[in-house]
């Protein structure tokens, strides 16, 4: 059995409060990216035609965002890191957008009040699927079994702070780490589901806990 290894694509929330204007998505781009990109590089991985892509190059070119170096008869672009808006603004800005899952993790453990072994983000979220108002699905895997109950009430008195701070609904589902592996062994279709399509995104991996 193969077990998802990668984070879930870094999420695009910034689109619902700056929009999803073609230089929006690609200052995220070389934001996320390092080194240089040709035009064609940048429109495959925004998907924006190549006229929209030069375009939209053109303005941030002209503030010194990006850089523009010629090479041969193609034009290489980069980031300029060193501007003060690039600097004090758009990295922090989309760095902070990337780690949504990873902070959501972290929040959900603290929460918890007691050990938790991982916390596993599956549902529409996780295929990348999710709208404004979709629920974010997770699962919180216990260290012990006798910590789950505790776990629970430590997460319903934290929703309303949780639900604050993410914007949107946490729907958690508490198991013993064990009862999790167990569940999954005996081909439980939903812990199934979850293991084929979620991903951990706080604490030990799928390989550790179901072992």
């Amino acid at each position: 059995m193969e077990f998802q290894t990668l984070q879930p694509a870094p999420g695009t929330l910034l689109d619902a409060v700056l929009g999803s204007s073609p230089q929006i998505r690609i200052m995220r781009y070389l934001c996320r990216a390092t080194g240089r990109h040709t035009g064609r590089a940048i429109g495959k991985s925004t998907q924006l035609s190549h006229t929209a892509v030069a375009r939209a190059l053109r303005p941030l070119t002209m503030l010194g965002m990006v850089d523009a170096e010629p090479q041969g008869r193609a034009i290489l672009y980069r980031l300029n890191e060193e501007h003060w808006l690039v600097q004090d603004g758009l990295l922090p800005l989309f760095t902070a957008e990337a780690r949504f899952h990873a902070r959501l993790g972290e929040a959900v453990r603290q929460a918890a009040g007691v050990r938790v072994r991982s916390v596993i983000l599956f549902g529409s979220e996780a295929r990348g699927e999710a709208r404004m108002e979709s629920d974010l699905d997770l699962v919180c895997l216990t260290a012990a079994a006798a910590a789950a109950e505790r776990v629970e009430a430590g997460l319903v008195a934290a929703a309303t702070r949780l639900r604050r701070r993410f914007g949107r609904r946490l729907a958690i589902l508490v198991w013993p780490a064990a009862e999790f592996a167990r569940r999954y062994r005996a081909r439980d279709r939903l812990i199934r589901e979850i293991v084929e399509t979620g991903w951990v995104i706080e604490g030990a991996p799928l390989s550790e806990v179901l072992q």
